[in-house]
């Protein structure tokens, strides 16, 4: 899983650049709240499938934007698919995109795994999600944040066989990385942010409530789901992460503080 992230809204406007407020949206409107809108590639030749989501935050909009041009670029014929499947999401979570906020019920990006009886919207889109994910091969998650800046891209685990989350593509998923192109990548997050998690559970919660935290790290994983499915989790803090420089060789890291 690969989390690319870019900036909410455009840059600061000039004399030649309108206000960003009154570009105009891209997205169709309104957005149903009752199904997930789909943009599915089915190529004749085998190859890698591919998922991309946007908006999984309703008021990221930079990826539904990109999504939506995508989708132009192969109507137009700009964009062929050789191989595999390539399988877009626009708006991940229609209900807070409808809204223009961050989360719709909750925050669906710290909680998601299919539940026999959801309780809220993103329950409900989880239930559609997840069997949605485990379909694919690589999950490309784009997000947005709050100020200009320049994008970045978050890597998954390294390889391991750990109860968190078993991983065993690291090459392949840095290769995907490096050839997106972007000048930072952040990997080494994934332990730091559960590590972060289970103590303000530990700090918040009842402790018979505990033994429930798996599901509170947002995950879809071994010991929460019946199946595989890949980890969705966004970090909370940057500490024991690693910044890789864009490289043209292997990347040399180093370790922030």
């Amino acid at each position: 899983m690969l989390r690319y992230s870019g900036r909410r809204r455009p840059a600061a406007p000039t004399a030649k650049q309108p206000h960003p407020d009154k570009l105009p949206r891209t997205m169709p409107l309104p957005v149903s709240t009752s199904a997930l809108r789909l943009h599915c590639f089915r190529a004749l030749q085998p190859g890698p499938r591919l998922i991309v989501t946007g908006a999984v935050h309703g008021n990221e909009t930079c990826g539904s934007q990109a999504i939506e041009r995508v989708v132009r670029e192969f109507d137009s014929g700009a964009l062929v698919l050789l191989r595999g499947s390539l399988t877009l999401v626009p708006v991940t979570n229609p209900l807070a995109f409808e809204r223009g906020q961050r989360n719709g019920d909750r925050n669906l990006n710290r909680n998601l795994l299919p539940t026999a009886q959801p309780q809220d919207f993103e329950d409900r889109v989880a239930n559609v999600l997840c069997p949605l994910l485990a379909e694919h091969d690589v999950l490309l998650d784009l997000h947005s944040f709050h100020s200009a800046g320049e994008p970045f891209l978050m890597l998954g685990p390294q390889n391991n066989d750990g109860p968190l989350e078993p991983f065993a593509l690291a090459a392949d998923e840095q290769a995907l990385a490096l050839r997106l192109g972007p000048r930072r990548i952040v990997d080494g997050w994934l332990n730091t942010y559960a590590d972060g998690v289970r103590r303000r559970l530990a700090r918040t919660q009842p402790s018979a409530m505990r033994a429930n935290s798996n599901r509170r790290l947002g995950c879809c994983c071994a010991k929460a789901a019946p199946s595989p499915l890949p980890m969705h989790c966004m970090p909370g803090c940057w500490r024991s992460a690693t910044y890789w420089p864009r490289p043209t060789s292997p990347p040399r890291r180093s370790t922030t503080a």
